[in-house]
């Protein structure tokens, strides 16, 4: 109901005796255990949109993807043998385009890679990728091989490029990113 308050507290507020004790002590400190307080004010729904009955097999290749081989760490150096250059741009793409990227990693290591505010689809492994893997993420885990589908549906530019790196420390220390 509109005007309505919901209070999430934690542990019990301080009674009369106590609040008399700390009232004539030093500590003047008064407890109070709310934590948060919600009022409805009735602007909006808590759900905007119908939640579909079923979910359909998404059109990924409605034109076009090119493809992109990444090698991570090959020789202990970089991605593709070379260190990351900020001042370097290693994949072009068009907003609204979708690429297919190849990964490999040939350390023993699982390695995470993420791409910022681009969205990706595990679409292969050694086998059919885990239920973990479906669906767009931000973040894959790459052990051996991956295939990726890379959709860059944000503008980026010269001065704010989209980048793509290993979060592994070690990996990173040697140069494992890319523009």
């Amino acid at each position: 109901e509109k005007g309505d308050e919901v209070t999430i507290t934690a542990g019990e507020a301080a009674g009369i005796a106590w609040i008399a004790c700390a009232a004539c002590s030093s500590r003047r400190a008064f407890w109070c255990p709310r934590v948060l307080t919600l009022r409805l004010t009735g602007l909006l729904p808590l759900v905007t949109d119908n939640l579909p009955m079923r979910l359909l097999a998404d059109q990924l290749l409605d034109g076009s993807a090119s493809r992109t081989a990444i090698s991570a760490g090959e020789g202990g150096v970089g991605i593709n043998g070379a260190i990351w250059d900020m001042n370097r741009i290693d994949v072009q793409a068009q907003q609204g385009t979708r690429e297919r990227w190849n990964i490999h990693a040939d350390t023993p290591q699982v390695v995470p890679y993420s791409g910022r505010a681009v969205p990706d689809q595990t679409r292969q492994r050694r086998a059919q990728p885990m239920a973990e893997d479906r669906g767009w993420k931000d973040t894959v885990w790459v052990d051996g091989d991956v295939e990726l589908l890379v959709y860059f549906n944000q503008p980026t530019s010269e001065h704010f490029p989209f980048l793509y790196y290993s979060q592994t420390l070690e990996m990173a220390d040697r140069g494992t990113a890319g523009s």
